[in-house]
């Protein structure tokens, strides 16, 4: 096992050391979703057969005579779906005997297990699902959209439900591969072509959320570069917080400038995203940051075909020279390398506990789960309660400001009612002054009169005087 810092890398065996053929291995090549199995057709003109392999036991493998063209090995079981052409078949590989068969009105192109007894069939023209828990012929799910025409299909993905399925094809364009997606709701019946050469669905529960979201991974290369995008699809489920876009540059080291994507997968216990490359390199991203945790260059060959692992919560996959390899997080690592190598004390932490790792001390010695928790648990109560502070602070700043409000108003009607009453008292003023005015000017018209009167009598008596009449 070769371990990089905080990533642990297996080769677990190679394909061609045990009698399978370089020109079997290829894009058709079907890595079992348990990756218990692989299954193989080796090329032949008369005789075809199928050669099944137990990695988990490396002596092991076992021929199966079939005459179909190409295999692909059922999740948990020892069941294959086998075609040639229109003609398809389900063998049971532990007693050789076949158990379910129908011939196709077209040629397949492509085929997938999405679950224990479902399985999709890739046309020229459309995708087919045929379910094997009756005697039900495969049903038409949606048509194949025009943009993926003349496209070779490498994948097909459905989520947890099944409400939501995507297909990938590549095509060679303009001196280029260019990947193109449709992305299918079976809720709405409704197609979305994306440009997009590696894909994955995710169920990621986000931290106080009560379910999990359902999340669209995928990475595309234009003229501008290789961008990653994280996306929730469908209708956020009730009481649930939204899971924030992400849009993330994809890094190249310059002997890589032109590599693209090639394959994706999901780590769910640990929430991250494995991004296999053209040239070999892995990216490893965190789900809830969207931040690349680790890049670096695990096969000289291009790895064509890959599934989870779920022995190691990681991935394996199988290289074109037929090298079978597996990459998983190195739990006792990886935390120190956050901390120390990326220089992210908050990712580390927050990695650490929505994980259960230890390492986040300032030694790098591994902290005790139990301290780690109690100590998280201490460091969240201390920030509910500084949040309780800060709400109960809102409140009375609310409050204090309403108080105000309602003191200003109140000055405000009480300045208003004295200026109403300064302005009456003002009137009133202005009225007496008028009436004082008016009092005066007749005291002074009556004094004046009075004095004519005065003068008139003084005159009279003076005339009557020199009249005689009064002595």
């Amino acid at each position: 096992m070769n371990t990089f810092s905080g990533l642990n890398r297996r080769d677990s065996m190679n394909l061609v050391n045990i009698g399978i053929k370089k020109q079997v291995i290829k894009i058709c090549t079907d890595v079992q979703k348990s990756m218990k199995f692989i299954c193989f057709l080796p090329i032949g003109k008369k005789e075809y057969y199928g050669k099944e392999v137990d990695f988990g036991i490396c002596e092991r493998s076992a021929h199966t005579l079939i005459l179909p063209e190409n295999v692909s090995n059922l999740k948990n079981t020892l069941k294959i779906g086998v075609f040639c052409d229109k003609f398809f078949q389900y063998v049971n590989s532990l007693s050789n005997g076949s158990f379910g068969t129908h011939t196709m009105e077209k040629e397949v192109q492509f085929l997938k297990w999405i679950s224990t007894s479902k399985l999709a069939l890739v046309m020229e023209t459309a995708v087919f699902h045929w379910s094997m828990d009756d005697d039900a012929l495969p049903q038409n799910i949606f048509d194949r959209h025009s943009s993926l025409n003349g496209c070779q299909i490498i994948n097909y993905h459905a989520d947890a439900s099944q409400n939501w399925l995507l297909l990938i094809g590549i095509s060679a364009r303009q001196n280029r591969v260019v990947g193109f997606m449709q992305l299918y709701s079976e809720e709405r019946k409704a197609s979305q072509p994306i440009e997009g050469h590696a894909a994955v669905f995710a169920q990621f529960k986000i931290e106080d959320n009560a379910v999990e979201s359902t999340l669209l991974c995928f990475a595309v290369r234009n003229a501008k570069g290789v961008k990653l995008h994280i996306l929730e699809i469908g209708q956020t489920p009730t009481g649930n917080q939204p899971y924030k876009k992400k849009n993330i540059d994809v890094f190249f080291p310059q002997e890589a400038k032109n590599d693209f994507p090639v394959a994706m997968q999901v780590g769910k216990k640990h929430g991250i995203i494995y991004l296999i490359t053209k040239f070999g390199y892995v990216h490893l991203y965190d789900i809830e940051s969207g931040i690349c945790i680790f890049m670096n260059r695990i096969s000289d060959e291009t790895i064509f075909v890959t599934a989870p692992q779920e022995s190691t919560n990681g991935i394996i996959g199988v290289n074109r020279k037929g090298q079978v390899l597996s990459v998983c997080l190195n739990e006792e690592s990886i935390i120190p390398y956050i901390n120390n190598v990326l220089q992210n004390p908050d990712l580390a932490l927050r990695f650490a506990m929505r994980n259960n790792l230890g390492g986040t001390d300032k030694d790098n010695d591994t902290l005790p789960q139990p301290c780690l928790k109690q100590e998280f648990a201490n460091s969240k109560d201390k920030i509910e309660e500084l949040e309780k502070r800060l709400e109960n602070n809102e409140i009375m700043n609310a409050i204090l400001q309403k108080k105000q409000l309602d003191l200003e108003e109140a000055f405000a009607l009480e300045h208003s009612q004295i200026k109403k009453l300064l302005q009456q008292v003002n009137r009133l003023e202005k009225e007496l002054d008028l009436e004082r005015i008016a009092r005066e000017d007749a005291q002074v018209k009556l004094h004046n009169l009075m004095e004519e009167i005065k003068e008139i009598n003084q005159l009279n008596m003076r005339n009557l005087q020199r009249t005689g009449l009064i002595i």
